[in-house]
Formats: structure tokens, sequence, C-alpha cells
């Protein structure tokens, strides 16, 4: 991976206490401003931010300098060790682009955190979208549900497997998968855009 990164577009690193902190810029980035991409490894993690700042506050976490999840109350249930999550993530005060229905969802919710594992070949995900009361919850379940209608007609996979649920204000979205299954989409996902991008650099 350090190689990786050291090949990348204007490389350069950086010291935060005993870890280094690699960069690049994003050729991937569409339009006139590219981004730098921050990321350190650590272990088995790898830890990545278009901010350097944001890294070394992770790394400080990681350290045990700072404060984690478990220390706080609104993510208290992420960060738990042995749990085969691969992905964990929550956010508050999301900036989101209008007309999107997807963005409608989450514009209506206060916080979201999504968690991504696998057990026993299985791949499991929850999405928890949490809204200032009942009734807003009741109008994210009834838009959620719109749009898993729509992936269904469409055969997606994903969709079929995936259940909604409201507890008060807040809508859980679960999906359990062969993991097999999941493997299937991302490489077709990814053929579908590599003839993308192919049939355009012909255009």
């Amino acid at each position: 991976l350090v190689t990786l990164a050291k090949g990348a577009k204007d490389y350069q690193s950086s010291e935060h206490n005993k870890h280094v902190i690699h960069n690049w810029m994003d050729e991937q980035k569409k339009g006139r401003h590219k981004q730098r991409v921050y990321a350190a490894i650590e272990g088995k993690r790898v830890l990545f931010d278009q901010r350097e700042a944001s890294v070394a506050a992770a790394l400080d976490v990681v350290d045990g300098t700072s404060p984690n999840l478990a220390s706080g109350k609104t993510f208290s249930q992420l960060g738990v060790a042995g749990n085969g999550r691969f992905i964990e993530g929550a956010a508050r005060k999301m900036p989101l682009p209008e007309g999107d229905p997807n963005a409608a969802v989450l514009k209506l919710s206060k916080s979201a955190q999504l968690v991504l594992g696998e057990k026993d070949q299985q791949f499991q995900g929850a999405l928890t979208l949490v809204a200032d009361s009942d009734e807003v919850a009741g109008n994210i379940l009834s838009i959620a549900q719109g749009i898993v209608a729509i992936g269904k007609l469409q055969t997606n996979k994903l969709a079929s497997a995936l259940a909604l649920t409201q507890d008060g204000p807040s809508v859980v979205g679960n999906v359990t998968l062969p993991a097999s299954d999941v493997v299937d989409m991302l490489k077709a996902d990814a053929a579908r855009k590599a003839a993308r991008k192919s049939k355009e650099s012909k255009d």
C-alpha cells in the first residue's frame, strides 16, 4: 500500500507522533480543482480523509490519546471490537444536494449510522437514520420504501434483500446477502464503469 501511495501523483509525507501520514493528488476527482488525499496505515487499518488534521485526529484515537466512540452517548455502539464489521461510519449535520430523493431521506435525518460486516459467509449491513420525531421518521420510512420499491422493480438484489423498520424516531434498514453475491455485484459495477470510461475515451 505504501508503494502504491508513493507512486501516486505529487506524493508527499509527514510525521504525526510515531506515524507517517501519506498524501497525494486525487487524479480520479472530476473538475478543475483537484484535491489531496491523506492516508495513514496503522496495523490492519487504513485511515483516509481529505484533510491531514482529520487523519491525525483518528490516529490519536487509535493510540488512545483521544477519546473514542465508546466514551460518548451518540455513537457508543460503534467501534466495538470483535464484531466482524469492516466498515463503521456515522455523521451528523450532513450538507447534501437538493433534488435527489436519496439526499432527501438523509436531509430529514439529524444523524446517520452505517455498519457493514461479514459473518459465516454472509454480508450484513445496517443503516440507521435518526430523526427529530416519530412523525419525521415516518416520512423518512415512506420515502425509503418508495426508493426500495423502485429498486425491486429493477430486480436489484440489494433492494430485494433490504428490510425497513421504524422504532420511534429511528428508521433502520437491514440487509443480509451471501458474500459471494455482493462480490459479484461489485465486479459487475466495476465492469460497467470500465466500459463507460472506455466508451467516453473513444468518443
